[in-house]
């Protein structure tokens, strides 16, 4: 026998009872969690639990509270779309200026070769 392979299987011989403990319990509690009893129970629980949640909300929202909050909500999103629009409106504004400008500088560089171009003409003739 190999001495490596010593230490391995020693190793695997004390850790067995263990690794059979946990595929054991495992099985166990995959049995008892998809029983018929309690499978029904979850899903009992289940429904109950959301008619309960919808008959909370909705004596939730017959309260001043969430009057209150749902304006808030609509005032915070109406304030956030005016500076949307704000920030679009001034960029597109300065986008616009900017294109301007260097429409500008563009037939101004134009403008200057032109003129370059003729008096070279003018001193060569």
């Amino acid at each position: 026998m190999q001495p490596s392979a010593m230490p391995s299987t020693a190793i695997q011989n004390a850790v067995q009872p263990f690794s059979k403990l946990v595929q054991a319990n495992f099985e166990l509690i995959s049995k008892f969690a998809l029983s018929p009893e309690v499978t029904k129970q979850a899903i009992d629980d289940t429904q109950n639990i959301f008619q309960q949640t919808q008959d909370s909300m909705g004596k939730l929202v017959k309260t001043h509270a969430f009057e209150g909050f749902t304006k808030g909500l609509m005032e915070n999103y109406n304030q956030f779309v005016i500076e949307l629009f704000n920030t679009a409106s001034s960029t597109f504004s300065q986008s616009q200026a900017a294109f301007v400008h260097q429409a500008q500088a563009a037939t101004d560089n134009i403008a200057e070769t032109a003129q370059a171009s003729a008096r070279r003409v003018r001193a060569a003739a």
